[in-house]
């Protein structure tokens, strides 16, 4: 349980930004929200994986200039093998565009996961590439988990997301 706490120390300090005054006075952040998801697997086993996990997480974008900070937070009922997983971490990345009208923001998540083939299912580091785009509030992340030590064949990670600030 120890694990779990830690794990959710970055969605703590995200709330305690996102509701700081002199972010708001200024429109300098976004918080969104993370739905449904779809993988694909590049397994050359061609094993039966869950394509679409199911799910719900969050995002906290602060925008220094093009500089974008923040958070990033996901919870998994069903991962690619039908079991729970969750990772959190800290982002940097650079917003390109208007974020009220066409966007991109390449980012990095570097944070924490626990999914059952990693790590032997324990909570293990990593950093995870995503690259965000949409227009307006509504949005798509597409991220990629590389193969981690052999143990697991990278994947493609294409999720729905809306803006609710």
């Amino acid at each position: 349980m120890k694990t779990n706490k830690i794990l959710f120390i970055p969605v703590y300090i995200g709330f305690l930004i996102a509701f700081c005054p002199s972010l708001q006075a200024e429109h300098r952040y976004s918080l969104y929200l993370n739905g449904p998801s779809a993988a694909v697997h590049f397994d050359p086993y061609h094993r039966d994986y869950n394509d679409f996990p199911t799910g719900f997480g969050g995002e906290l974008v602060i925008y220094k200039k093009r500089l974008t900070l923040g958070f990033n937070g996901h919870y998994m009922f069903k991962d690619s093998l039908d079991n729970p997983a969750y990772w959190a971490g800290f982002t940097v990345g650079v917003h390109l565009g208007n974020k009220n009208k066409i966007w991109f923001n390449p980012y990095v998540i570097i944070g924490g996961l626990k999914k059952n083939e990693y790590n032997s299912g324990k909570f293990g580091f990593f950093a995870f590439p995503v690259l965000a785009a949409g227009y307006g509030r509504f949005g798509f992340n597409i991220g990629f988990i590389p193969e981690l030590r052999g143990i697991t064949y990278p994947i493609l990670l294409i999720q729905l997301k809306f803006r609710l600030v």
